[in-house]
């Protein structure tokens, strides 16, 4: 490697990819197998990372050796296979660089972030733009809890939901389950109109009684 100015060429990315080695060299982290400074460390790691010859397999394995994770990446040329791993693993941190990257580059995969990382992006949500059929997503998906569903909700203007009917159907079945929440009146009337779930619909109808006055029943 050092031979080859730092470089991964052909002759290391075939050895990279045979099976024995790269599951040898999983074993043990870079930083611990490697006598060399850590600005040589985060070099290498960089280079194997976004070598796009190495395989899919062996990138898996690969990437065990590797002691960082990534705040910011330049991974777009990498398969999808790979950036699958990566945020499966946690080897991309959620971040704006990561989030935007993975919106476009790999369609959807933005989404598979946060919930890979739901409370750290609740607690940053306005940093972040997300359309309603993304929101939507995220509500009903089973890696928010219902009280991250909730702050979700909260922490979403009442514009993007009352013009979404699919988007204020599941906000309807969300806050059904919950107790009473303040809501703005054209904010419910979009919810009670587009929510499929008679049974739902009646339970925030239920919950809200209490602030509409006589015209608005």
């Amino acid at each position: 490697y050092e031979l080859q100015e730092e470089a991964i060429d052909k002759p290391l990315i075939l050895f990279l990819n045979k099976e024995v080695n790269y599951k040898e060299l999983s074993k043990t982290k870079l930083n611990l197998e490697l006598k060399k400074t850590d600005e040589f460390i985060k070099k290498i790691s960089l280079n194997l990372i976004t070598c796009i010859e190495i395989s899919d397999v062996s990138f898996e394995y690969l990437m065990k050796s590797i002691p960082y994770t990534y705040t910011s990446l330049n991974f777009e040329n990498l398969s999808p296979h790979k950036v699958n791993w990566m945020i499966s693993n946690d080897f991309l941190s959620l971040s704006i660089d990561n989030y935007n990257l993975l919106e476009t580059h790999f369609p959807g995969k933005h989404i598979d972030m946060l919930k890979k990382h739901p409370q750290k992006f609740i607690e940053s949500q306005a940093e972040y733009s997300l359309e309603s059929k993304e929101i939507n997503t995220l509500l009903n998906s089973h890696e928010f809890n219902h009280q991250q569903k909730i702050s979700l909700i909260q922490n979403t203007n009442d514009g993007l939901i009352i013009d979404n009917p699919e988007l204020s159907n599941s906000v309807c079945n969300v806050l059904s389950l919950n107790g009473y929440i303040k809501l703005d009146f054209r904010l419910l009337m979009s919810l009670l109109k587009h929510g499929r779930s008679i049974e739902n619909r009646l339970k925030l109808f239920v919950l809200h009684i209490h602030q509409l006055n006589s015209g608005q029943i």
